[in-house]
């Protein structure tokens, strides 16, 4: 932590990129709130005996109904009511908690955020259903603590990584394997579990304990047993997906695609069929195999009128303003858990400073559709670029 106190404090314009987009929700009343980490940048709300601590470039929303608190983190919206203003869905969230349909509204959601309810007895949460923000809760010195970083917890509770952990991600092969994740709830901090995604999570402030319980699938889930109930399974899927890029386009005021050759950020494209106008798809060169995707990229948002950027990464670290320095901050927000390769934190550090985006529309949620098709047909018959997605 002392040498990025240091790199901070010598580069102050640097930062902002410290737990960039990050959130801490406690009941400690003496977070600093001078200097390292926040610098006096964060934001504070209080709510009851919880304080809401957000870097700039995160969203929070509150709404306080029949006695309790309900809040997000992130941003969220909802394709089947087509509503994008949070606190509408929080409300409308807010008015079935307690009865048997309030797993229903949650389950219409989408976007990456964290969302929970403070009542009299207790703190309720869950992670957004990928998991797109990195979520873990713990107990520090009899403290609650919810945040994206386990690492902004660690650095102002004093914490050591597991030693378990520590074995772990030191094993010559691990990184290879597992990347930058860890398996199960683990984070590098044994006072800190890791939110997973489809799992409801309860914080009792009298006895201090943690529970949680598997609330999805809400229904048992059954395979489709004959044609014309998987195509209807398909088109059911384009459309929400169709759905939650119109909702996209409204929200933000200059949503960037990443765009490939490949069938995910294919059909995320095509799922904007009829507002190309108001979208923008970029590519990135950071290593030589990226060229063939950036070449495709361009071709496909050229034949549709899109406005198309492409970023070429320096191959030499020495040629992006101050990387050394950038680098070790990606590394603690990362928890020193992952070992990024060379070309993956030269694209971060790049972007950071280049792209002019402020939201990018990721692809992987189109590989529902993906997976529905692939297990149903296999491989050699997945559609084309031409198929229902692209007409209107």
């Amino acid at each position: 932590m002392n040498n990025i106190k240091a790199i901070l404090e010598k580069n102050e314009d640097l930062q902002q990129f410290l737990f960039v987009r990050g959130f801490l929700l406690t009941n400690c009343d003496n977070v600093p709130t001078d200097g390292y980490p926040f610098y006096g940048s964060w934001n504070c709300e209080k709510h009851g005996n919880f304080f809401f601590w957000t870097h700039p470039k995160t969203g929070v929303f509150t709404v306080d109904y029949e006695g309790k608190t309900f809040f997000l983190f992130g941003h969220a919206y909802n394709p089947f009511t087509m509503e994008i203003d949070e606190r509408v869905i929080l409300r409308r969230i807010a008015e079935h908690h307690g009865q048997t349909d309030y797993y229903d509204y949650i389950d219409e959601i989408t976007g990456v955020f964290a969302y929970g309810v403070i009542a009299s007895d207790r703190i309720e949460y869950i992670a957004d259903p990928s998991g797109m923000p990195s979520l873990c809760a713990g107990t520090v010195g009899g403290f609650f603590y919810l945040t994206s970083h386990s690492q902004l917890v660690a650095d102002l509770c004093g914490l050591k990584m597991d030693p378990f952990v520590k074995r772990l991600v030191d094993y010559k092969w691990y990184r290879r394997v597992m990347g930058g994740y860890l398996p199960t709830d683990l984070t590098p901090f044994a006072e800190l579990k890791r939110v997973v995604p489809d799992h409801a999570y309860t914080y009792r402030f009298d006895t201090q304990q943690q529970s949680h319980v598997r609330f999805w699938p809400l229904k048992e889930l059954k395979e489709c047993s004959n044609e014309e109930e998987y195509q209807s399974t398909i088109e059911a899927a384009a459309d929400i997906l169709k759905r939650n890029m119109e909702l996209v386009l409204q929200k933000w005021k200059k949503p960037w695609l990443s765009l490939t050759g490949g069938i995910d950020s294919n059909t995320a494209f095509a799922a904007a069929n009829g507002h190309y106008d108001q979208l923008h798809t970029f590519s990135y060169v950071s290593a030589k195999k990226e060229t063939i995707d950036c070449a495709a990229s361009r071709k496909i948002s050229e034949h549709f009128n899109v406005q198309w950027k492409a970023f070429y990464i320096p191959e030499n670290p020495a040629d992006l303003d101050r990387y050394t320095e950038k680098a070790a901050i990606i590394e603690h927000n990362d928890a020193y858990v992952a070992l990024t390769p060379s070309n993956e934190v030269r694209k971060r550090v790049a972007l950071q400073a280049e792209c002019l985006a402020d939201a990018e529309i990721k692809s992987w949620t189109s590989e529902t559709i993906r997976a529905y098709w692939y297990k149903h047909y296999g491989r050699k018959k997945m559609p084309k670029l031409s198929g229902k997605l692209f007409r209107n």
